[in-house]
Order: structure tokens, then C-alpha cells, then sequence
């Protein structure tokens, strides 16, 4: 009776915890709206006949209230357990709502990784985040409002670039070192470097000190260095390939990531090289057909490789648009389980 007890008065503290939460949540989304609109907003818990036809898994795992926002009603949905859920997830869940109480539906997000924004709005999915950003096509918002931070140029990393910040999270610090030693380090042209090196310090990644021979520093390091970088980042894929035969090659792409996480691996076996690898063995390589995908990089695969495998950061980046639910899930286990 005792364990009986205590188990009751438990469940009861976490579904108190989550009910505040949930109030907390709402009441600073309408806050956020009612300051971007200047008008009034009242927020109510959605009527159940309104929620009948919603499954019984999407009912337990959202809370959801009607908002009246200049004269329309939208459902606003908020998570039970946010981090479950990846961006197709979440696009396949407003559909359903949308479809079952007739109204437009936007998400309430208590917070967004940066890498996830691209991923939301290509999925069409509705979201707020209170005090940072509203994208929500289905009421004609949009709001980005995000810390001011230094002006950056439009154009992607370039891949050498990004393969310096790669480098420097995955596989050793470069903090302190010099054009030349970048160079051995990568064996790339000194002017090659030298345009990397140029154009992380103009975009604020990293900065630079020294007089004569320049030394370089990451304005910030781990998870914070990716989330500042990861914007600015690009799949590493330049072009694909097919080939009946590899001797040589990194394992990538959905072989890589089955390998990483509980993902099956693919039928077609899948390998990266580099450019010069790819003139080396061009007589094997076939734009349409053959029995390994081989993904041609941007940069040297060798460079970051794991165990005989392309490292995760630039696998998650070359499958971080994957159409594939199964993908999304996985990438975003791949990115958790980084120890940074």
C-alpha cells in the first residue's frame, strides 16, 4: 500500500509539472503574439468534441488550445515530450490535426536547434518559439527575431573552410596554428588555406592574432562552434557516382549512418572519395548505374575519416535533407550521441 502510495503521489507531481509547463508555454507564446500584433489574445483548452477524431497516441502526446488571432481560430499544439519528435514528425502530426478539428494548427517549441530551422520550414511545419521567432504561413507570420550577431557574407562555407571546422571538432585543436601548419596538416595549397582562413575570420568563427605569420583561434568550441557553424554549412557531396567495384573508399552516406545507429543498412552499398580519387579511377565510375553509390566530396573524406568511415559530423550534413522519415530520426540520434 505504502509503494502504492508513493507511485500515486509521484505521477501525480509529474503530470502537475507538465500541466505548469504547459500553462507556462502557452501563456508565453500568446504574450509573444499579443506584443508582435498588439492586439489581445486569449488562449482556451480546445473543446473535446473539437479533438474526437484525433488518434489516441497524438491526444497523449500534445496539449492543445484554440487561440482567436484577428478573427481566425488556430489550434495551437503543444508537445508532451518535444524531443521526440523530428521535423517530418511534426509535419505529419499537423496534417493530422489540421484534417481533424478543421483548423489551422501551429506548434508552440520551447526552444529550436538552429540546424532544425531549415528542416521545419521545408517541411511546411507551423511553429512558434516565444521571444525568438514565428513561422506560422497558416496565419500569413513570419518573425525572425534572433540575437544580432556579426554580419555575415550570403554565400555558403567554402568547403575547405568547412572541413577546418570539422577538423578542429572531431579530430584535433588548431588553435594556435599557423597557414603552414595547416597546410601539412591538410595538404592543401598555402593559398587554398589562406582563403579558408579569410573568410572563417570575416564570418566571425574564428579570430586572428600575430603579427608576420598569423595564428588562428575558434571564437568558440564543442556544440556552441557547431551551432554558430552549422548555418553557414553545406552537404559535402559534389556530384554522385556508380561503380560494380571500389578498392578504395570511406563507408558514407545510409550505409554509414546503419552502421552508427540502429538504421538498416542500405541494399546499395555506399562509399565517398575524394576529387582526385575520382580522376584516379574515372574509367570505373558510371553517372547512372552500378552496384556501390560512390558520393564524390568537396573535400578529402581521409581527412576526418572513422574507423574506415566518414566522420558523423559530415555525414549528418550530407543527409540532413534526406526525404526519408527513417533518415531524419537517425540524424538526429547521430547528432545527440556526439560527445562534444
Amino acid at each position: 500500500m505504502l509503494v502504492q502510495f508513493i507511485t500515486c503521489i509521484f505521477a501525480h507531481n509529474i503530470l502537475y509539472d507538465i500541466l505548469c509547463n504547459m500553462e507556462y508555454n502557452i501563456r508565453k507564446a500568446t504574450e509573444f503574439l499579443e506584443e508582435f500584433l498588439a492586439v489581445d489574445i486569449k488562449a482556451r483548452i480546445l473543446p473535446a468534441d473539437m479533438t474526437k477524431g484525433i488518434p489516441f497516441a497524438l491526444l497523449h502526446a500534445y496539449s492543445f488550445y484554440s487561440i482567436n488571432v484577428q478573427g481566425r481560430t488556430v489550434v495551437f499544439s503543444l508537445a508532451h515530450n518535444p524531443d521526440n519528435c523530428t521535423p517530418s514528425q511534426l509535419a505529419k502530426h499537423q496534417r493530422i490535426i489540421a484534417e481533424k478539428t478543421t483548423l489551422p494548427n501551429v506548434f508552440v517549441l520551447s526552444s529550436v536547434e538552429s540546424y532544425n530551422l531549415k528542416r521545419l520550414t521545408k517541411a511546411g511545419v507551423n511553429f512558434i518559439v516565444p521571444g525568438r521567432i514565428i513561422y506560422a504561413p497558416c496565419m500569413m507570420l513570419l518573425l525572425r527575431n534572433l540575437p544580432n550577431s556579426r554580419k555575415v557574407t550570403k554565400e555558403e562555407m567554402p568547403p575547405v573552410a568547412q572541413l577546418l571546422v570539422l577538423y578542429h571538432l572531431q579530430r584535433d585543436c588548431l588553435n594556435g596554428c599557423d597557414a603552414y601548419r595547416l597546410t601539412d596538416t591538410t595538404g592543401m595549397a598555402y593559398t587554398t588555406i589562406i582563403k579558408a582562413i579569410k573568410w572563417l575570420e570575416t564570418n566571425g568563427i574564428i579570430t586572428l592574432s600575430g603579427t608576420k605569420q598569423k595564428t588562428l583561434t575558434f571564437v568558440s568550441e564543442g556544440e556552441a562552434l557547431w551551432q554558430k557553424a552549422f548555418p553557414l554549412m553545406s552537404s559535402p557531396i559534389e556530384r554522385i557516382r556508380y561503380a560494380d567495384e571500389m578498392a578504395t573508399g570511406l563507408i558514407a552516406g545510409e550505409t554509414a549512418l546503419g552502421a552508427f545507429t540502429m538504421l538498416a543498412e542500405p541494399a546499395m552499398p555506399v562509399v565517398a572519395i575524394s576529387k582526385p580519387a575520382a580522376k584516379g579511377c574515372e574509367r570505373l565510375l558510371d553517372k547512372h548505374s552500378g552496384d556501390i553509390k560512390v558520393e564524390i566530396w568537396k573535400y578529402n573524406p581521409a581527412l576526418l575519416a572513422e574507423d574506415g568511415k566518414v566522420d558523423r559530423l559530415s555525414l549528418f550534413l550530407s543527409l540532413k535533407d534526406s526525404t526519408d522519415e527513417r533518415v531524419q530520426m537517425e540524424c538526429d540520434t547521430l547528432l545527440k550521441e556526439i560527445k562534444w
